[in-house]
C-alpha cells in the first residue's frame, strides 16, 4: 500500500508496546514510500515520525495546519 492509515494505534497498549509501534511508523517513515496518517491523542510519541499535524476543535474544523514543533508549540 502507498497510504497506512492508523486509527489510535496506542490506545489499549502499554508504554513499551506503544514505543515498539512508533518505532515500526518511524521505519515506514524512512523508507519514504509511504504516506502515514495517524489518529491520534498520545501527541508526544509522533513528534519524531509526522512532518504536518492538523489539529481539529471538538466541531471537526480545523484549529491548525502545519509543521508539528510550530503547531505543538502555539497550541500546547
Amino acid at each position: 500500500p502507498d497510504i497506512l492509515i492508523f486509527d489510535e494505534p496506542t490506545s489499549n497498549l502499554d508504554p513499551k508496546s506503544s514505543q515498539d509501534l512508533y518505532d515500526l511508523m518511524h521505519q515506514f517513515k524512512r523508507l519514504e514510500k509511504y504516506t502515514i496518517l495517524a489518529i491520534e491523542h498520545k501527541l508526544d510519541g509522533l513528534m519524531d515520525i509526522v512532518n504536518r499535524v492538523l489539529l481539529l476543535n471538538p466541531d471537526g474544523t480545523l484549529l491548525a495546519d502545519g509543521n508539528p514543533r510550530d503547531v505543538f508549540k502555539k497550541h500546547f
